[in-house]
């Protein structure tokens, strides 16, 4: 592939790695899939055309939360989200990239975590769905209750100074 790379836009090139990603992911070498892609995506993403960006990164997402490699979205996670943005709602790659990226903020303890929930929710057509993220959103609002309530308990029995 690195030969092949000089003879190949950087957009063909990403597409290449995607395929070979792809065909890693279907054998079974989930952590080599992954890092095929992840690097080069964030390299070279901008390559690629706004819905081509957010199927390849929601696919790559996916894979990263499936290994628990979570923090590899890192650089680009961000650029995913404001991609999917500029599509209108109802374009069919958009709920599901703003689902992972509500997983990803989850898996990340990100504070945006309700945020990116509630974005997904917004453009969910299914009901099932909705009640899955709204679950999911419950679920963050406990455990943030849960983390304060533990760092006022630290605070309330710290010695004053």
């Amino acid at each position: 592939m690195r030969e092949q790379k000089k003879g190949l836009s950087p957009k063909d090139y990403l597409l290449k790695l995607v395929e070979v990603s792809n065909d890693l992911w279907t054998i079974g070498s989930k952590r080599s899939a992954i890092m095929t892609l992840v690097f080069e995506f964030e390299r070279s993403n901008q390559h690629l055309d706004v819905v081509k960006r957010i199927e390849v990164g929601t696919r790559l997402m996916e894979m990263c939360l499936a290994d628990d490699l979570s923090d590899l979205a890192n650089g680009w996670g961000i650029v995913l989200q404001e991609s999917v943005r500029t599509l209108d709602r109802a374009h069919p790659a958009v709920f599901p990239c703003l689902r992972t990226i509500a997983d990803w903020s989850i898996a990340l303890c990100s504070e945006e975590a309700k945020a990116a929930i509630a974005e997904a929710i917004a453009a969910a057509t299914d009901v099932a769905e909705v009640v899955l993220l709204d679950a999911k959103r419950n679920e963050v609002e406990f455990l943030q209750g849960e983390l304060r309530a533990v760092v006022g308990t630290i605070k309330k029995d710290a010695p004053d100074d």
